[in-house]
C-alpha cells in the first residue's frame, strides 16, 4: 500500500474524522498527492471533516512532554520557529509519532521543491530577477536563516542533537507550512480564552490540554495549522467549496456537483501568482487574481503631516513614511473597457485617494480627503476629474522603470526554462510583464482619449505641417496665415462639463483657443517680432515651444479676465486653480535662479513685442499687469504642473513626441 492509501486508511479509522466514501487520496507524478472521485457526488455534499485533535501546530509542541524545551523557551523561540522545529523533530522520529502516516505522505525533504526558498543557483534566481517576488524571496530567506540559527542554538543548549537538524530539513518544514497550512482561526475558541492543544496519552489516545492565550499578542494568536488529509487537495481558482469552522472540527463541502473519475480540488482563495509561487511553489497561467506591486515615493513633508493623523497606516512606529505600507497591488485588467476612463474603476481606491492628495500638494494647493474617491474623480460634474490625466501619468511613470527592467532581464534568459522551478518562475514573470504592460497601455489609452480627433489635429497643423491654420472667423485678409475649413471635431468653446478636458499641442491650442482674430494675430505678431517667425514648426525646432506656451497662457488670461465676452471655460478652470491675480504684484517670483532667469527672459520678449507694435495702448502685450512674477507664477506653473511630453500622431500618421498641456474644459 502506498503512502497516500495508507494515509487514507489511517484517517478513516480515527475518531471524529470523516472522508466521503467516494473520495480517494491518490498520488501521481504530475498532480502529486490529490483527491479523486470514484463516483459522482452531488452539490452541497460534505467531503471531509478533520477534528482538532488531528491538527498540527506549535501548540502541540508546547504540551509535548518529550520536548519540554519548546515550553521552557517559548519566548526565545517564538511561534514560527517552534512550529518549524517541532515538525522537523516529528519527521525525524516519525516511526513513534502520532502523525506517522501523515508525515510519510508528505513530500520528502529530498524531493524537488519549487518555492524560491529552494532557488539555490544563479540560473534559477535569474528567472525571478527584477520581479516583485525577487525582493520578498530574498528577505524571507534572510529571515528564515536567522530563525534556523536561533532554533539550532536553543535546541543544542537543551541537549538535543543538532546533527540531523539541517538547513534543508528546516526549509522543508517551512515549505510544508507555507504550502499546506491554514489560519489559526480554524481552531480558535469561540466562547473561551482557552485554546485546545492535543498530545498523545496512554494507549495512544489524544488528550486535550487547555492553553490560556488571552495574554499573548495578536501575532502569537495568528499562526499556521496543518490539517491532515484536508491539505491533500490541490488548488484551482474555479473550484467552489465551502469551509466550515465548527467547534472542535474543520470541514469542507463541495458547492458544485462532482463528476465521477475526476480530480476533486480545493480553492485556497483569491491568490495571485506571487503568493502561490512564494508559498506553494506553483503558478497559474493567466491567473485572474494576479497582481503587480506599485510603490509610491514619499510625498511632501506638508502632506505627510496631514496624513499622520488621517492615514496613520502609511507610517511606521516612529511615524516615518514606510514605503512598504504605501505599496499597492495592481490587478489584472479586463481585456476591453467600454470607456477609457473605466480603467480607474479597476485600480486600488487607496492608491487613487493618495494620489488625489499628492497632486494638489505638489502644486502648492489646498488638499483634503474626500469621502468618495471614485465619485470625486469620475462623476461628470466633479472637480476631481481634472486630476485623472495626472494620476494616469504618475502611475505610468512609476511603472515604466519596472517594465524596462523586467523586459531587459527577460532578454538575457534562455529561450526555455531548464527546470520545473524555472518553468513556474517563467509563468510568474510573464504575468508581471503582461499586467504591467496592460495597465500602462490602458492608462495611456485614457490619455489618448483626451486628444483631439486625428482629422482635427491634421487640420490644425496643416498638410505640410509648416504653417498654422486657423478657422474661418480668425483668418486675416492678408498675412502669413492660411485659410482652412473649421473642423467640428474641435470646438472653440468647449463645455467643461461635457468635454471634461483635452490634451493639446501648441498648434492645437492656438487653433481652438477661442481668441478673437485680432487678439490672436497680435499675439503671433509679438512672437514673430522676437523669433522672426510665427510658424509653429519652426518655433519648435528653434526651441521656442515652452516659452510660447507660457506666454500664450498669460496672454489668454490677460485678454479674457474681466471680460465676459471673451471668457473661456478652460481659462476659468486654470484661473480658479492657479489664481493668476495674486501673482500680478509679484515683481520677483519665488522660484529658483534658473526660473528667475526664464521669467526675466520672457519679460524681455514682452517688451520686444510691445516695441514692435509701436505702443498704441490697445494691445495685450502692453498690459501693465505683465511681470516676471505673473509669468512664472501663472504661465510657468501651469506648464510645470499640467504640461508633459507625449507621443502624438503627426500629419504623416506617424508617432512623435510633443510637449502637450492638459486643459480642463478645453
Amino acid at each position: 500500500m502506498n503512502a497516500a492509501a495508507t494515509l487514507e486508511s489511517w484517517f478513516r479509522e480515527l475518531p471524529g474524522a470523516y472522508l466521503h466514501p467516494d473520495i480517494r487520496i491518490s498520488y501521481s507524478p504530475e498532480a502529486a498527492g490529490h483527491w479523486q472521485a470514484k463516483a459522482a457526488i452531488e452539490a452541497g455534499t460534505r467531503l471531509v471533516v478533520v477534528p482538532h485533535s488531528l491538527a498540527f501546530s506549535h501548540l502541540n509542541a508546547l504540551v509535548d512532554d518529550a520536548y519540554p524545551v519548546f515550553k521552557q523557551q517559548r519566548v526565545a523561540l517564538g511561534v514560527e520557529i517552534t512550529g518549524f522545529f517541532y515538525l522537523m523533530l516529528q519527521y525525524l522520529h516519525r516511526e513513534s509519532s502520532f502523525w506517522k502516516h501523515y508525515l510519510e505522505a508528505l513530500p520528502k525533504p529530498e524531493d524537488q521543491h519549487t518555492t524560491p526558498l529552494w532557488f539555490d543557483n544563479a540560473d534559477d534566481e535569474s528567472w525571478l530577477a527584477d520581479t516583485d517576488a525577487a525582493y520578498t524571496a530574498q528577505k524571507r530567506r534572510e529571515a528564515y536563516l536567522g530563525q534556523y540559527d536561533t532554533g539550532v542554538t536553543v535546541l543544542r543548549k537543551a541537549g538535543i542533537d543538532r546533527s540531523s537538524l539541517t538547513w534543508d530539513l528546516f526549509r522543508w518544514a517551512v515549505t510544508m507550512y507555507t504550502s499546506r497550512s491554514f489560519s489559526s482561526r480554524s481552531i480558535a475558541p469561540q466562547d473561551s480564552k482557552y485554546w485546545a492543544a492535543y498530545k498523545s496519552g496512554t494507549g495512544g489516545s489524544r488528550q486535550a490540554v487547555l492553553l490560556d492565550l488571552s495574554h499573548a499578542s495578536a501575532d502569537d494568536r495568528n499562526f499556521s495549522v496543518l490539517f491532515p488529509v484536508i491539505d491533500s487537495a490541490n488548488h484551482t481558482v474555479d473550484s467552489k467549496v465551502d469551509w466550515t469552522f465548527d467547534p472542535g472540527r474543520f470541514s469542507l463541502a463541495t458547492v458544485d456537483s462532482i463528476q465521477a473519475n475526476v480530480e476533486v480540488n480545493n480553492n485556497y482563495g483569491p491568490k495571485g501568482n506571487d503568493e502561490l509561487l512564494l508559498g506553494y511553489g506553483f503558478c497559474i497561467p493567466n491567473n485572474p487574481n494576479d497582481t503587480v506591486m506599485l510603490t509610491l515615493k514619499p510625498p511632501s513633508e506638508e502632506l505627510q503631516t496631514h496624513l499622520r493623523s488621517s492615514h496613520a497606516g502609511y507610517f511606521d512606529a516612529s511615524k516615518q513614511w514606510d514605503g512598504e505600507k504605501a505599496t499597492f497591488k495592481l490587478r489584472r485588467l479586463p481585456s476591453h473597457f467600454e470607456r477609457a476612463e473605466h480603467v480607474f474603476n479597476e485600480l486600488p481606491v487607496p492608491l487613487l485617494e493618495l494620489l488625489t492628495l499628492i497632486i494638489p500638494s505638489e502644486r502648492g494647493l489646498p488638499f483634503q480627503t474626500v469621502p468618495d474617491t471614485l465619485g470625486y474623480l469620475l462623476l461628470p460634474d466633479s472637480p476631481g476629474r481634472q486630476y485623472l490625466p495626472f494620476i494616469a501619468r504618475m502611475i505610468v511613470t512609476s511603472l515604466a522603470p519596472k517594465l524596462q527592467k523586467l523586459q531587459a532581464q527577460t532578454l538575457q534568459l534562455p529561450a526555455k526554462p531548464q527546470s520545473v522551478k524555472q518553468a513556474q518562475a517563467k509563468i510568474y514573470r510573464d504575468g508581471q510583464i503582461e499586467i504591467t504592460t496592460s495597465t500602462m497601455h490602458a492608462l495611456r489609452g485614457f490619455l489618448r482619449s483626451l486628444r483631439p480627433a486625428h482629422k482635427a489635429s491634421r487640420d490644425a497643423n496643416g498638410q505640410a505641417g509648416v504653417k498654422l491654420l486657423l478657422p474661418d472667423d480668425v483668418v486675416p485678409q492678408n498675412g502669413p496665415l492660411e485659410r482652412v475649413t473649421h473642423s467640428s471635431d474641435i470646438s472653440r468653446r468647449a463645455d467643461p462639463l461635457s468635454s471634461g478636458g483635452n490634451i493639446l499641442t501648441l498648434d492645437e491650442i492656438l487653433f481652438v483657443s477661442g481668441l478673437p482674430r485680432s487678439v490672436l494675430l497680435e499675439f503671433l505678431a509679438g512672437i514673430e517680432a522676437n523669433a522672426n517667425t510665427s510658424n509653429v514648426t519652426e518655433l519648435r525646432h528653434a526651441g521656442w515651444e515652452e516659452d510660447v506656451w507660457v506666454l500664450f497662457l498669460c496672454y489668454m488670461w490677460l485678454s479674457s479676465s474681466g471680460n465676459p465676452a471673451t471668457s473661456l471655460a478652460w481659462m476659468e478652470a486654470l484661473a480658479a486653480e492657479y489664481n493668476p491675480a495674486t501673482t500680478i504684484e509679484d515683481a520677483s517670483p519665488q522660484a529658483n535662479n534658473a526660473k528667475d532667469q526664464d521669467s526675466s527672459d520672457l519679460m524681455s520678449v514682452v517688451r520686444q513685442a510691445v516695441g514692435s507694435r509701436g505702443g498704441d495702448g490697445n494691445n495685450v502685450w502692453e498690459d501693465e499687469r505683465w511681470s516676471e512674477g505673473f509669468i512664472a507664477g501663472f504661465g510657468g506653473k501651469v506648464l510645470q504642473h499640467q504640461g508633459f511630453a507625449m507621443m502624438v500622431t503627426n500629419e504623416d500618421g506617424e508617432e512623435e513626441q510633443r510637449l502637450v498641456v492638459y486643459l480642463h474644459g478645453a
